[in-house]
């Protein structure tokens, strides 16, 4: 009978505990490993057919606060004027989850935008997705941001 619940307990520590990917309890899945880009002026990614560039922002390294973006979107034919962002997702791959908190968007003008209320949950690398409508048309990209959270000796930095 022991043998039993011995057994029963193992099985189920193992079920609670299973490994997912990179998700690991080691603490290297908050560690980013020094490619990402960087919230800074001039930073760009581009989709199909558009391209977000930085133009401002909140601080030169995003952290687990709350961050903000000012960006501007460009087509093959210049500044984007009129454009929304049908979905702002933060999201870590790595741990596989987003956050609950909403980011917010608002046209400035001049074919610039600026994201407010961007949460990361924790340090580490980020994805944050932007899809975005414009002249009739979807288009999605994405900035990969290394997160840091000056609480924790390694922030999160790479080689910390």
């Amino acid at each position: 009978m022991r043998s039993a619940a011995l057994l029963i307990s193992v099985l189920c520590l193992a079920a609670a505990c299973h490994d997912h990917g990179d998700h690991h309890h080691d603490g290297d899945q908050f560690i980013c490993d020094g490619g990402e880009d960087t919230p800074t002026a001039g930073a760009a990614v581009s989709g199909d057919t558009l391209t977000v560039t930085i133009v401002d922002s909140s601080a030169a390294e995003h952290t687990t606060d709350r961050n903000t973006l000012r960006v501007s979107i460009t087509d093959g034919a210049g500044a984007v004027t009129g454009a929304v962002f049908d979905e702002i997702r933060p999201f870590t791959a790595k741990h596989d989850h987003g956050t609950p908190v909403l980011a917010e968007w608002a046209e400035v003008g001049g074919g610039e935008y600026d994201i407010t209320n961007i949460n990361y949950v924790h340090r580490g690398p980020w994805e944050l997705n932007l899809d975005i409508t414009a002249n009739g048309a979807s288009d999605s990209v994405q900035f990969i941001f290394c997160i840091r959270d000056f609480g924790y000796e390694d922030g999160g930095a790479p080689d910390a």
